[in-house]
């Protein structure tokens, strides 16, 4: 009879504690998922300059009712971020306009990280020597 922790004893155990786990490992794959950065997506950028005379108020609504507004001082330039998708743009002249002119309206989609380039121009924008 031999001892029960021989070296032979010893080496077999060994070798079948790794069989074992290496089946196992084989059976049931690796159980850790491999870990993955998700950037939060970018925004649309509005970039919106304003050429006018007078100040402007811009308010972008989205379908789900979230609003977004800011004001453009004359010779101003303002960004606006926005997630992705449509917005009702309401486009106010503060001051300088008369009241048919003074509000605009309109729809407006836009791609979340794209940049959207928006000049503010009235006819009144014109030199006055250009004007007769």
């Amino acid at each position: 009879m031999h001892p029960p922790f021989t070296f032979e004893a010893l080496r077999a155990r060994g070798l079948t504690c790794v069989l074992v786990a290496g089946g196992l490992l084989l059976v049931t794959g690796c159980t850790t998922a491999p870990q993955t950065q998700v950037s939060p997506p970018r925004p649309a950028v509005l970039v919106m300059e304003n050429l006018g005379h007078c100040s402007w108020r811009i308010t972008a609504t989205s379908a789900e009712g979230r609003s977004h507004s800011v004001t453009i001082p004359v010779s101003e330039t303002v960004h606006m971020n926005l997630s992705g998708g449509t917005y009702e743009i309401t486009q106010e002249a503060l001051a300088g306009l008369e009241a048919g002119e003074a509000v605009r309206r309109f729809a407006l989609s836009v791609t979340a990280g794209d940049t959207y380039r928006w000049r503010l121009v009235t006819l009144a924008t014109v030199p006055r020597e250009l004007t007769p």
